[in-house]
């Protein structure tokens, strides 16, 4: 009995360890953290096995199958976060991806090793990171993007420019890639970098090139010194420039003809009672 007690308490202790590892790294460990906490996990094993195997031999009897088979399902719930966060760590893929490997893995989980160097304060290593998560996704801008604002976020303005530069020069036709990395580096060369010149120049470049984009309508609202925001911004997918919409002449209104008539003559047909009127 008293090895299935040391197991119990075992996984107890496992799992609370784990759920505290996990809740302290909120999914982004980082490689000391994660060598670590392996590391006591065995222990913790080793301690256990040994003390559950004090009292009987070695070998492979029925009581110490079932010893085993009983401590795998204990430490179920321990294995599961530990896949977790062995995943978000390396960023190869989502959980379910192992799975279904055809779903596409979104780009928080392909930039998890760029967020643990981050962690580690490795930033040189983390913008490699980013650029060889891009070479792998060549066509999906928003590694590069998402990397950006992670370097933002931590105060690495240059680092940042430089990937939002890569998103310019390798999508120059993608209107979509191409507005929202100009946006987001004339916002930070004037919010952060105090470059007004350079960052007035790339407001102009997106009000011209791009008038119908969120980004464009943004750039014009700072271009003409109002304060504007992407993310609060509720952009009108059907917005068009005044000068881009059509040129209507508004019909002179005859107010002889009753509501009822003049929706009957819009819609002939539409009712029972239609006749012909003089």
């Amino acid at each position: 009995m008293f090895p299935y007690i040391l197991i119990v308490i075992g996984a107890a202790l496992s799992y609370a360890v784990s759920r505290q590892v996990y809740d302290a790294y909120e999914g982004e460990i980082t490689g000391t953290g994660l060598l670590g906490y392996l590391g006591f996990e065995m222990v913790l094993v080793s301690v256990v096995l040994l003390g559950g195997n004090s009292s009987v031999g070695m070998g492979l009897t029925r009581e110490s199958m079932a010893r085993l088979l009983f401590l795998a399902t204990a430490w179920t719930p321990t294995i599961v976060i530990q896949t977790l966060l062995i995943t978000d760590y390396f960023g190869r893929l989502p959980t379910t991806a192992m799975f279904f490997p055809h779903v596409d893995k979104p780009v928080r989980n392909r930039l998890g090793r760029m967020r643990a160097l981050l962690w580690d304060e490795d930033v040189s290593g983390a913008v490699k990171a980013c650029f060889q998560e891009f070479d792998q996704h060549p066509e999906d801008y928003d590694v590069l993007l998402d990397g950006a604002a992670l370097l933002a976020d931590r105060g690495l303005y240059h680092e940042a420019l430089r990937l939002l530069q890569e998103v310019i020069s390798a999508f120059p036709d993608d209107l979509t890639a191409w507005s929202q990395a100009t946006w987001r580096a004339a916002v930070i060369r004037m919010e952060r970098l105090d470059d007004q010149d350079r960052a007035r120049a790339l407001f102009q470049q997106l009000a011209e090139r791009a008038p119908d984009t969120e980004a464009g309508m943004c750039a014009r609202e700072r271009l003409y010194g109002r304060a504007c925001s992407m993310q609060s911004v509720d952009a009108d997918p059907f917005y068009r420039p005044k000068a881009l919409r059509p040129k209507t002449t508004p019909g002179k209104r005859d107010e002889t003809r009753s509501p009822e008539r003049m929706l009957e003559d819009e819609m002939p047909g539409a009712f029972w009672d239609d006749a012909p009127r003089p």
